[in-house]
């Protein structure tokens, strides 16, 4: 029978134990090689039939979970036999980072808070933005008199200043080499296209005062400096308290601006969200963050 494994020989193997966890040999032999394959290519054809037989860099060590395969040590011993010393080393978790802040962001809204004149005080609750004008009696625009002594209301826009708070998670995670199913950078591709650009369907529990909706999942980066065995992932989230919503608001196509009698906080059933207004449409995809597993 050619190309045989022996697996578990005593001879040779060995362990230790690091800061960082375990390292683990174990000593397999390849023999009965086909004496047909060139010597120079012998050490090459061992490691071939290892791999066939599942034997694989990120493959787990038979005996203990967390330790991965990750280096083949070969020596030959014989025409048609190569010892083979299979290195296993523990990828533990580091620590999950969390990094939360907030930055000012500038936004443009047609709500505020109206300011009293008497008392110089915002008001408690917001309001639509309204001005209103009344032109010259003596106002014209070239012979243009329609506008003389007219009052005209409209809706009005202005900016405001919101908190732009972030939430990074960075932490190291390990993928086993398993035959027929993903590979790390499948795995986090797939989180990406799942995640990204998506908003928390519902409580999560990084954030569990903070209700559905309000936010968005902005990147998944995985940085591999083990060819592919493990990644440090960095997960970034963005904070939005108007839910990623907009606001539609009709304007008068002849002044560029809402019309004086515009309702403020109706339009089309259609519009609705079963967070927002009548007149408030959602853009993004919900997903259920706490699937993610980063707390």
């Amino acid at each position: 029978m050619a190309d045989d494994i022996a697996y578990e020989i005593v001879d040779g193997s060995g362990g230790r134990k690091t800061r960082r966890g375990w390292v683990l040999d174990r000593i397999a032999t390849v023999h009965n090689i086909d004496l047909s394959v060139p010597a120079s290519a012998v050490i090459l054809y061992a490691v071939d039939v290892l791999e066939a037989d599942d034997v694989i860099i990120g493959s787990v060590h038979p005996s203990r979970a967390g330790l991965y395969l990750t280096d083949f040590e070969l020596a030959g011993i014989d025409p048609d036999a190569v010892k083979v010393r299979l290195v296993y080393k523990e990828f533990p978790y580091a620590d999950t980072n969390i990094r939360i802040g907030a930055t000012v962001n500038q936004v443009v809204t047609n709500r505020g808070y109206l300011v009293n004149e008497a008392t110089d005080r915002p008001a408690a609750a917001l309001s639509d933005m309204q001005v209103k004008y009344t032109f010259p009696a003596d106002y014209k625009v070239g012979n243009d008199t329609s506008y003389a002594n007219q009052t005209y209301e409209t809706g009005a826009e202005a900016s405001k200043f919101i908190p732009n708070r972030t939430i990074i998670v960075s932490r190291q995670e390990v993928f086993a080499t398993v035959p027929g199913e993903p590979a790390g950078a499948d795995i986090i591709n797939n989180l990406a296209r799942d995640f990204v650009g998506t908003i928390n369907a519902s409580g999560w529990l990084v954030v569990p005062q903070d209700p559905a909706g309000v936010w968005m999942c902005m990147g998944i980066e995985g940085i591999s400096n083990d060819n592919g065995l493990s990644f440090t992932i960095t997960y970034s989230f963005q904070h939005n308290e108007d839910f990623w919503e907009k606001t539609a608001i009709y304007l008068d196509p002849h002044i560029s601006r809402p019309p004086p009698d515009l309702a403020f906080g109706t339009g089309a059933a259609g519009g609705a969200t079963e967070i927002g207004s009548k007149n408030r449409y959602a853009f993004q995809k919900s997903a259920d963050f706490n699937e993610l597993g980063l707390i």
